[in-house]
C-alpha cells in the first residue's frame, strides 16, 4: 500500500528492473526466505513481538525502496520471500485463474496488461494472456475489470494438476522445498529431542551473532540432505533436461505437498498452543475485563489428530504424483525396482516426519510404537 501510495503521487523514479536481478529473481527472493527462517529460529523471533516487528518493517521497507525505485509492484514480482513461498503453496491450489485464449487471440488492446487512461494494467506486468500457472499471478483480479471479451475466469481444478504438468520445472520449487523440508527437520529435531537452541544459547552466552552461526550448521546439513535426496531421484527418473520442455526436477512435486504438509502443522502448532492466551491478551491491552478471564482449553489429543490428518493427506498426494509420474508421465523411462526405493524412501521419510512430531505431542504409546518400526 506504501508503495502504491508514493507511484500515485509520482514519489516514484517509476524505472526498470534490471535484467540481471530479474534474471537472479528467484535466487534472490529464496535467499531472503532461507534468512527469515533462520533468524527466526536462531534468535527466537517467533516468541518476540518486538522482534516480529522489526522482521515485518524491514519487509515493508524493501517493498517502499522498490516501488520508490522501480515501477510497478517489482517488490511482489520479484523480490518478496513470502510471496515466493505462497506462489508455491498456490501450485496445489484448487482453483486457478486463467485466461480464455479464444477470446485472446481477439483482443488488439492488451488492456489487461496495459492498462487504460482511467485504470492501470496488471501490477506485475503479466496480463490475463500470460497467465501459465498459480506461481506468478498475485489473483488481484484488475484484469477482470479491464478485459473486453471476459477472457480471466477463475476455474475449479485438481490440486495436483500443476505439479503433474510442470514436473518440477520452477527452479523456484527446486530450491525452496529442499530448504523448507530441511529446516523442518531441524526445527523438530531442535524443538523435540536435542533442544539444540538452549544449548547453542548456553554455549554463546545468549549472543545472537553466535546463536545464528550455530543454529546454521543443522539448517545447512537438513538442507544438504533433502537437496541430494532430490538429486538422486531425479537421476532414477532419468530426465533431466528436454529440447522442448526444457529441464525437469520429478522428485519436487512428488516431495512439495509433504513440505507444506510438515510447515503447515508446524506452524498450526505454534498458532493453536497460543491461542488460549490471545482473548485474555486482548482484554489486557484494551481494558476489557470480561475477556481477560475468559480461557480456552484445547484438548491435548487436538494436536496430533489434525497433525496426522495433515501429514496423511500430504503423503498421499506426494504418493499419487509418483504413481502418476511412473505409469503416465516417465512411462517406461523409470524402473520398477527404481519406482519402489522412491516410494520406500517416501515412506520412510513420512515416518520420520511422523516420529519426531510425535515426541511433541506427548503420547508415548505412539512413540514407542514408531521407534521400533
Amino acid at each position: 500500500m506504501a508503495g502504491k501510495f508514493l507511484q500515485t503521487w509520482h514519489l516514484s523514479l517509476e524505472k526498470k528492473v534490471p535484467k540481471i536481478l530479474i534474471k537472479n529473481s528467484v535466487t534472490i527472493s529464496v535467499c531472503f526466505f532461507m534468512a527469515i527462517i533462520w533468524v527466526e529460529e536462531a534468535t527466537g523471533m517467533k516468541d518476540s513481538p518486538k522482534e516480529t516487528t522489526w522482521l515485518l518493517l524491514i519487509i515493508l521497507g524493501g517493498a517502499t525502496f522498490c516501488a520508490m525505485l522501480f515501477s510497478k509492484q517489482a517488490w511482489c514480482q520479484y523480490f518478496c520471500p513470502l510471496g515466493r513461498l505462497m506462489g508455491i503453496g498456490a501450485s496445489i491450489s484448487l482453483i486457478e485463474f486463467r485466461p480464455d485464449h479464444s477470446a485472446c487471440r481477439q483482443c488488439t488492446t492488451f488492456a489487461c496488461n496495459r492498462g487504460t487512461e482511467m485504470e492501470p494494467g496488471c501490477p506485475v506486468s503479466l496480463g490475463a494472456y500470460k497467465v501459465t500457472n498459480n506461481l506468478e499471478c498475485l489473483v488481484c483480479g484488475r484484469c477482470m475489470h479491464l478485459c473486453d471479451h471476459n477472457s480471466p475466469q477463475l476455474n475449479i481444478r485438481h490440486p495436483l494438476s500443476e505439479l503433474i504438468i510442470r514436473k518440477g520445472r520452477l527452479i523456484s520449487c527446486t530450491l525452496m522445498i529442499p530448504f523448507l523440508m530441511g529446516s523442518q527437520l531441524a526445527r523438530l529435531l531442535d524443538q523435540n529431542i536435542f533442544n539444540l537452541m538452549e544449548n547453542i544459547q548456553s554455549a554463546c552466552m545468549n549472543g545472537w551473532v553466535c546463536q545464528m552461526g550455530l543454529y546454521a550448521v543443522p539448517l545447512f546439513l537438513g538442507f544438504s540432505i533433502l537437496y541430494v535426496v532430490i538429486i538422486y531421484g531425479d537421476l532414477m527418473f532419468g530426465v533431466f533436461n528436454d529440447e522442448i520442455m526444457g529441464r525437469f526436477s520429478p522428485m519436487v512435486p512428488i516431495l512439495l505437498p509433504l513440505a507444506f504438509g510438515g510447515e503447515l502443522v508446524s506452524r498450526l502448532n505454534f498458532t493453536v498452543r497460543n491461542f488460549t492466551d490471545f482473548l485474555p491478551t486482548f482484554g489486557r491491552q484494551f481494558g476489557v475485563k470480561a475477556l481477560e478471564s475468559l480461557t480456552v482449553a484445547v484438548p491435548e489429543w487436538v494436536y496430533p489428530a489434525y497433525g496426522l490428518a495433515i501429514m496423511f493427506v500430504s503423503e498421499l498426494a506426494g504418493l499419487y504424483i509418483l504413481d502418476k509420474f511412473y505409469e503416465e508421465e516417465f512411462e517406461g523411462v523409470i524402473a520398477w525396482w527404481q519406482y519402489r526405493f522412491i516410494q520406500v524412501g517416501y515412506f520412510f521419510l513420512f515416518g520420520i516426519y511422523i516420529y519426531l512430531m510425535s515426541t511433541g505431542w506427548h503420547i508415548p504409546s505412539l512413540n514407542v510404537m514408531l521407534l521400533f518400526q
